[in-house]
């Protein structure tokens, strides 16, 4: 997803195509996906120390701000950047009359398409790498400044008085000589950005001549203007989906709806090439699979001949008939019932059951069991259960008479034979 990059800077709006500014209407009906960079109107910057158990952050730093006379009413505030160090943090902030908030806030939700707002003083510490380093924001007579020395944020903001070169310079110095010197003398390096109309070559030599004077600051100037068709180095965070979420002031459903348009090109590609990788990987395997049917085929083929040319039963002679009852008579007496077996299973349903085997006999592949049963007030529960216990193990019970007369209750006698496979264990 393209995205416009629109400032509203200095209570204008402009646009920049190919560096060349394009002045806009007050919040003007964009009919693009766009970024606007703004100061918020009269929004306040600056370095807030805090303790690491410091609660309600936003409403301390507004009620300090109230106390010194630096906003009038309720204002929101937005952390850009945080300095942990000891028993205090460092809060580099904006606080946004809420009045401007929300009439920022309305307007970009109104517009068809996504609309973010990022604040003009969240992109200086990105701009910010490792080791002391500082980063200028100009625009029209306002100069800010944002430093790192030894882990310590500074802010500084300052106006020009005119629009003249010579109080240009001074007030640059002013503000530089705000910047604490580095110990050892070593120099602060320094990125200028000009947002708005250019520094004249002379001007911008002058400015540099100045900074370095002294050993102090080593500067690298470049302005939004002055980049043919690239992308300044200040809006390159601007390039990036997950830079812009996190830096964009507004509710997080239109955060993340941004970052899944911006990303859907990215998933796609993603997606193709997985596709890609898949379909090469199912022609594998599909070849592997398609050589081992050539193999079981040809192992067919060669096992075929030496079966077609095998003699016929009657030619095979005394030997093959003697094998052959063998291996009938190894699988009857596989299939016939193993009685270690099955006395150790008629003993654990037995047990189980309250019975009491009496008598067991064995007559081929049938079997006789007589036994005895307690009888409780009438009922043969007991016997019930046996009998389902002995069909688990594969048998059908049929009622017999007893071997010998039964000269009180409680008996039975039942021939037990093979009806299903048995589940019972094997000795």
């Amino acid at each position: 997803m393209t995205a416009a990059v629109i400032f509203n800077l200095d209570e204008k709006w402009e646009r920049y195509e190919n560096g060349v500014p394009q002045a806009l209407p007050d919040y003007p009906a964009l009919e693009e996906p766009a970024l606007v960079l703004t100061d918020f109107g009269k929004s306040v910057s600056g370095v807030f120390v805090a303790g690491d158990n410091s609660r309600y952050l936003d409403a301390v730093i507004t009620r300090r701000l109230r106390d010194d006379g630096l906003i009038d009413g309720e204002a929101r505030v937005l952390i850009h950047a945080v300095e942990r160090g000891g028993s205090s943090h460092q809060v580099f902030y904006t606080a946004v009359p809420m009045e401007n908030w929300q009439r920022l806030q309305s307007w970009a939700e109104s517009r068809r398409e996504h609309c973010l707002l990022i604040a003009h003083a969240g992109l200086m510490p990105r701009l910010m790498g490792r080791g002391d380093q500082a980063v200028v924001f100009h625009c029209n007579r306002e100069i800010s400044l944002l430093a790192r020395q030894q882990g310590l944020l500074g802010y500084y903001s300052i106006m020009t008085l005119s629009a003249r070169e010579d109080d240009f310079l001074e007030t640059a110095a002013s503000l530089t000589r705000r910047v604490p010197a580095n110990a050892g003398g070593a120099k602060l390096k320094l990125q200028w950005h000009t947002f708005g109309e250019p520094l004249s070559p002379g001007l911008e030599q002058a400015l540099h001549a100045q900074l370095s004077a002294g050993n102090a600051m080593d500067m690298r100037y470049e302005s939004v203007q002055k980049t043919n068709g690239g992308v300044a180095s200040a809006l390159r965070p601007l390039s990036r989906p997950f830079q812009v979420a996190k830096l964009a002031a507004g509710p997080a459903p239109a955060k993340i709806a941004w970052l899944a348009e911006s990303l859907l090109p990215r998933l796609g590609q993603c997606l193709a090439v997985c596709t890609v990788l898949l379909s090469a990987w199912a022609g594998v395997l599909f070849y592997q699979a398609y050589s081992l049917d050539q193999e079981v085929e040809r192992s067919r083929a060669a096992m075929r001949p030496p079966a077609e040319q095998a003699p016929p039963a009657e030619a095979r002679g005394q030997d093959f008939a003697i094998t052959r009852e063998l291996i009938d008579a190894m699988a009857n007496a596989q299939a016939r019932i193993d009685p270690y077996a099955f006395l150790v299973d008629l003993r654990g349903v037995a047990t189980a059951n309250g019975v009491h085997i009496l008598r067991v006999s064995m007559n081929g592949e049938a079997i006789t069991v007589e036994g005895r049963i307690e009888q409780r007030g009438g009922r043969d529960d007991a016997l019930a259960a046996f009998l389902v216990a002995l069909r688990r193990l594969g048998f059908t019970p049929e009622a017999v008479a007893p071997s010998r007369p039964a000269q009180a209750g409680g008996f039975f006698a039942y021939r037990l034979t093979p009806g299903a496979t048995r589940k019972g264990g094997q000795a």
